[in-house]
């Protein structure tokens, strides 16, 4: 063998993965298609909180398993679901112990584990020296410091199987294409999001017309070679992302911040005939798998007035704010002291758009958003009336941030075959598994308590596997 494991990707999963199964004992090669120091990745860009399904994943397991199963309409097996509550607490403790340093941004429970030094709330990426970068960079130490490697430049191609077992990877490297075999083989590159082809088989008919709200690194290799041996997909057709200006396609500072969510839930989103097409109050990242897998992605719009411009939209409990930001670095705003003069000045029917801003306001004012045409959910996002010139519109995308499906994993992240046995040798972690996010209301859980997790639950097995004492 070459190693123990050999780790396809260097997010905060596989390295998780590499630092902790060397402290138990094992080495690791981990192989990352960037190079350098600065590589790019997911881990890299992401805002450092450290959340479960938007609350706080030290709180108790009961609480955490309800969550789970209310946010994925029971999508998780509950086997799955235990083990995952169970060690995320530890995994948090884990990586604090390697040097994270953590802060906490107010009361709301999903943000008490913040990675620091925080975003400066400025608009467009700002990650260099931020809390994730420097997270990447601890774990990086903590895996060569146990005897682990790290080779840069190197992408997976294919797994090695020899009876029914993945005893390792075709990697390939400046051209020329090896072999590294060990007892263990983990995914973990982040998805399949920035790989045009599998988007459009997955998730939206056009690709093109989705934005990459992400480091442009998941190309779905882990994917691919899992499918190609068998491997059991699901949930592939969510997401994990948020609306965002239109113009962010053309203008870098509007992208992945400040997104367009305050505004959205607050407010009523309508297609090119200004007619509703979604339900707001399932929340931004219902609304932006909904926009991406519409005919075209492009032709939503936000409507909304300056109570939400003044008020929601100018929340700062996630920098940067939409007010002002988005205005200050030139996004598409379309501002009218009527509706109807909005939807003139923004290319949408008048009489639709009046029509569905008065049933909406109608519905409101009455407490019957239950029986507008596309009923309106209340329960978690409150609307608001839209009554008080002026008037707003923006032009929106839908931003890709990470898939959330992949190959179904059991609660050590094995792989399991379309059969349903586990593969024997093959894991999946973070990003590049599947089954723990999505459902029909695509249930966000969190990609990062995801990482940390799953790559400390898949290094006790296989160290459990080798003999090596867990503690």
């Amino acid at each position: 063998m070459d190693a123990d494991i050999i780790i396809v990707g260097a997010g905060f999963a596989g390295l998780t993965l590499a630092a902790r199964s060397g402290e138990l004992g094992l080495k690791s090669i981990v192989v990352e298609q960037g190079e350098g120091p600065d590589y790019p990745c997911n881990s890299r860009y992401s805002g450092g909180m450290l959340h479960m399904g938007m609350d706080d994943p030290a709180a108790k397991q009961d609480y955490l398993i309800a969550l789970i199963e209310r946010l994925t309409d029971g999508l998780p097996d509950r086997a799955f679901t235990e083990a995952f509550t169970a060690e995320a607490p530890k995994a948090i403790a884990w990586v604090r112990g390697h040097g994270a340093q953590f802060i906490r941004l107010g009361n709301h429970p999903g943000r008490q584990w913040v990675m620091a030094p925080p975003r400066r709330g400025q608009p467009g990426l700002d990650w260099k020296g931020r809390g994730p970068d420097a997270i990447v960079r601890r774990l990086t130490e903590a895996t060569l410091k146990h005897g682990g490697e790290i080779r840069m430049k190197t992408c997976g191609v294919r797994l090695i199987m020899e009876d029914g077992k993945c005893v390792g990877v075709e990697v390939e490297s400046n051209g020329k294409r090896s072999q590294l075999r060990g007892r263990a083989v983990a995914l973990a590159d982040g998805g399949f999001q920035a790989n045009p082809e599998l988007v459009k088989r997955f998730v939206s008919p056009q690709a093109d017309k989705v934005m990459q709200r992400n480091a442009r690194t998941g190309r779905g290799d882990g994917l691919l070679m899992a499918e190609a041996v068998g491997a059991r997909l699901v949930g592939m057709e969510g997401f994990y992302g948020h609306p965002l200006a239109r113009d962010a396609f053309t203008n870098d500072l509007l992208w992945p911040h400040p997104y367009l969510d305050s505004m959205t839930i607050s407010g009523v989103v309508v297609a090119e005939d200004g007619r509703r097409f979604v339900d707001e109050g399932l929340g931004p990242i219902y609304l932006a798998n909904t926009m991406a897998k519409r005919a075209n992605p492009l032709d939503a719009t936000v409507i909304f007035d300056e109570a939400i411009w003044t008020g929601p939209a100018a929340d700062k409990i996630s920098p940067p704010a939409p007010n002002p930001t988005i205005e200050m670095v030139g996004a598409t705003i379309y501002k009218a002291g009527t509706v109807k003069e909005l939807a003139a000045a923004a290319g949408l029917p008048v009489d639709a758009l009046s029509d569905t801003v008065a049933q909406h306001n109608d519905a409101l004012a009455r407490g019957t958003l239950g029986s507008l045409a596309i009923p309106r959910s209340s329960d978690q996002y409150k609307p608001m009336l839209i009554v008080k010139p002026p008037f707003y519109a923006v032009p929106m995308c839908t931003g890709i941030t990470y898939t959330m499906g992949g190959p179904l994993i059991d609660p050590n992240a094995r792989v399991v075959h379309r059969d349903g046995h586990p593969i024997e040798g093959l894991f999946a972690i973070g990003s590049a598994s599947g089954g723990l996010e999505g459902g029909p209301h695509v249930g966000y859980i969190g990609g990062l308590i995801k990482a940390f997790t799953l790559g400390r639950l898949a290094a006790h097995f296989i160290a459990t596997a080798a003999g090596k004492p867990v503690n």
